[in-house]
């Protein structure tokens, strides 16, 4: 029976001790090393094959692009807010006190976690169901600034009373 020696040969070359430490390192890391580059490959193939509209909620992963974008109510006192998936838009709204406002919330996809609008000020939350408007009674009797937001904090919007 012919046995394996695993210690380093003593060789007078300058480069035996580095190769023969390298080696011990591969041997005893190869699994390791091995389950480390599969994760790799596969983390490098899922980033190339991700799509935003997969199917799940692709909240917090985009902003609203019109954040800095202010409404006003129309002449009957309403505000038409849409929640896509890129938040709520328009996110921000500007009514004077006193004026009687009502938001009109309407969801238009499944692609988004703004599935409700919760008002934490007006200690407030209304399920918003895909394609119906749900209307939302704002006090503008003082001036303050009133936040909206998703059920998961992610979108968020503004009422400043002026």
């Amino acid at each position: 029976m012919t046995q394996r020696d695993d210690t380093p040969s003593a060789s007078n070359h300058p480069n035996a001790a580095p190769k023969s430490t390298a080696r011990t390192f591969l041997r005893q890391h190869r699994f390791g090393l091995l389950v480390g580059g599969l994760l790799a490959v596969v983390a490098v193939g899922s980033i190339a094959n991700a799509r935003p509209s997969a199917g799940h909620s692709t909240c917090g992963m985009m902003r609203s692009q019109d954040a800095t974008a202010t409404a006003t109510p129309d002449p009957t006192g309403k505000v038409l807010i849409t929640a896509d998936a890129r938040g709520f838009h328009p996110s921000s709204i500007e009514i004077i006190k006193g004026q009687r406002t009502t938001l009109e919330f309407r969801r238009t996809t499944d692609e988004t976690c703004a599935t409700s609008v919760v008002f934490p000020e007006l200690k407030v939350e209304k399920v918003l169901p895909l394609n119906q408007t749900v209307a939302v009674e704002l006090p503008a009797d003082t001036s303050s600034t009133l936040t909206f937001q998703c059920g998961m904090g992610m979108y968020r919007g503004k009422i400043v009373v002026h």
